[in-house]
């Protein structure tokens, strides 16, 4: 993200459920054998939720239709909000018992 935000006002990041290994997300056009991890995934996009120069994200290929336990979207929504977290909700400190 450092290299690609350099010089420029935001990154637009488009990203594939497909990079997940095909045995998770079946509700995708184009599995992927030998991708990642979903814990890899929902890491990496936590990751990315720390760069403010993130202007954009799209997460594709997901197709709900083609995955009747609904696995795909449950990922990709949890990937999604780990991304969105520092941007949709606050955090609070609780001190003292």
């Amino acid at each position: 993200m450092d290299v690609a935000a350099d010089g420029v006002d935001a990154v637009y990041l488009s990203i594939d459920i497909d990079v997940i290994d095909a045995h998770e997300p079946h509700g995708t056009g184009a599995p992927e054998f030998g991708g990642i991890q979903t814990s890899e995934f929902l890491e990496g996009m936590e990751i990315l939720s720390s760069f403010e120069a993130l202007g954009a994200i799209d997460l594709c290929e997901v197709a709900p239709e083609w995955d009747s336990s609904g696995q795909t979207v449950r990922i990709a929504a949890t990937g999604m909000l780990k991304l969105l977290h520092p941007w949709l909700f606050d955090t609070v400190e609780i001190t003292g018992t």
